[in-house]
């Protein structure tokens, strides 16, 4: 496997086991709508977004890579915005302990990934139509690799 796709698998077991048995993987994490409303009621998922080279060592070459980290939560359909205010709490409560556990696990891989920083949490979502919410976390991984010449 590749490295993007090491960081993905580890941060997502890591996700699964902080947010438990309650919570399922979104099997579409580009086209939110595309899931449906039992993957959706607690769902989360992770997907790689931009990266950039940064200065590194000899022999190494090192990334800066941005990843998003997606919760979901369904809400009962005609409802006020008191269920969705209460479950965008939480949402905010699991990216932070989300945030806080990969950076000091260093996303399970400490021999390739050097930091875990720049969290950015994006605007709370409303899916009307489809009666979901959604909020999205951006984190920035920054790891390396040796060179293959």
């Amino acid at each position: 496997m590749g490295i993007v796709s090491d960081i993905i698998t580890q941060a997502k077991a890591r996700m699964a086991s902080l947010l438990g048995a309650t919570y399922s993987e979104l099997s579409y994490v580009y086209e939110l709508t595309k899931n449906n409303q039992r993957q959706l009621k607690l769902g989360y998922g992770m997907r790689p977004l931009s990266a950039t080279a940064a200065e590194g060592v000899t022999n190494f070459y090192t990334m800066s890579h941005s990843f998003e980290v997606i919760l979901t939560d369904v809400f009962a359909k005609d409802t006020d915005d008191s269920e969705k205010i209460t479950k965008f709490d939480t949402m905010y409560e699991n990216a932070d302990m989300i945030f806080k556990d990969l950076l000091g696990a260093k996303i399970n891989l400490p021999l390739v990934v050097l930091t875990v920083n720049g969290q950015e949490l994006l605007e709370p979502e409303v899916f009307r139509d489809d009666n979901f919410l959604a909020l999205r976390m951006q984190i920035n991984v920054l790891y390396r690799s040796a060179h293959t010449t």
